[in-house]
């Protein structure tokens, strides 16, 4: 068998493992627990949500020529929107959590305080962003001599 052949059988076994890998992790009950929490907690709406700041944010910063809302929405939902990160973010909750734990997880979020949470943390995390934000830009000049890009 010639190396170029070899390296396509190769590569194609490799990609038919990996599918095969995936959708055997779909059926783990840590998995399906990771994925309940995850929608519990709205994450498709928190990250259409960040999805439109990232936008709002960049177009203040880009030349008016670039200022295109619908492209960039466009953008950042085929990369970093909820169906492109779902997977993802499933895999890292089954890789930070037990089952027992993500079960938990779950149990609290049905509670009242765990339902303010869900809608109440995410803006504490934008306030705790915009505070570090400031100190940064107070601080700024400091940072640039630090770095010895300012006297």
């Amino acid at each position: 068998m010639s190396p170029t052949r070899t390296f396509a059988l190769w590569i194609l076994v490799s990609v038919s493992s990996a599918t095969a890998f995936a959708a055997d992790t779909k059926t783990t009950p840590s998995y399906q627990a990771a994925e309940k929490l995850l929608n519990m907690m709205s994450m498709d709406k928190l990250t259409q949500q960040s999805t439109t700041n990232m936008v709002d944010a960049m177009l203040g910063r880009l030349p008016p020529k670039a200022q295109n809302r619908e492209a960039l929405q466009a953008f950042f939902k085929k990369y970093v929107g909820w169906a492109a990160l779902k997977d993802d973010f499933i895999q890292i909750y089954v890789e930070a959590f037990s089952e027992k734990e993500l079960q938990d997880l779950i149990a609290f979020y049905k509670t009242p305080t765990g339902q303010k949470a869900i809608t109440v943390v995410p803006s504490l995390m934008q306030k705790g962003a915009q505070i570090g934000q400031s100190r940064v830009q107070k601080h700024l000049p400091e940072l640039l001599k630090t770095l010895g890009l300012k006297k």
